[in-house]
């Protein structure tokens, strides 16, 4: 399981790793509004990752739910993967509602994968900016913005250091548990 999927998680991994990477690269993102410095005309930069919007990572969840519920079919056919999703032991009445809890449980991890990477993102981001100058700037204290800068380089620092692998690491790391229990055996 792992060899044959290994290719399709290195690549979640390395995709997300490095949108999340460029996206702490600031980028002219407004070229409308330009800045004037000295006669040239310099456009907005600001910082932007991929996965800081929604639909990156809600696609990039759906490949995953679509790759675990077709390897979870491939390997114990249509009737089998339906079955297991009642854990082994429920019997009866009690068979129905979990099995419906099983299915929510499964299109939750859509959620769960999605949400997880956007917030963890885009909220990193913000609190960039916000220690960068923002607050500065909509408090109207000018002086703030040379107090909160110095937090803003070190929260930076660390979201490239560590934030940014992380997410990539545990979007792998989910993708693999669950391609690896789609077609585990009940015991």
């Amino acid at each position: 399981m792992a060899a044959k999927w290994f290719p399709f998680i290195g690549t979640l991994f390395l995709f997300i790793l490095f949108s999340n990477l460029i996206g702490y690269i600031p980028l002219p993102t407004n070229t409308e509004n330009t800045i004037s410095i000295f006669g040239w005309h310099i456009p907005a930069f600001s910082l932007y990752a991929a996965t800081a919007n929604l639909s990156v990572p809600l696609v990039l969840a759906l490949v995953v739910f679509f790759s675990y519920t077709f390897e979870g079919i491939r390997a114990k056919g249509p009737i089998g993967y339906l079955k297991g999703l009642v854990p082994g032991g429920v019997e009866g009445a009690k068979a129905v509602p979990i099995f419906f809890l099983e299915v929510l449980s499964n299109l939750m991890r859509i959620l769960s994968l999605t949400i997880r990477l956007f917030a963890n993102i885009l909220a990193g981001h913000l609190i960039i900016l916000f220690m960068a100058g923002a607050l500065a700037v909509i408090l109207g204290i000018s002086a703030l913005g040379w107090f909160t800068l110095p937090f803003g380089v070190l929260l930076f620092a660390f979201e490239v250091g560590l934030v940014a692998a992380l997410q990539a690491f545990i979007f792998a790391t989910l993708t693999a548990i669950y391609l690896g229990g789609a077609v585990a055996e009940h015991h």
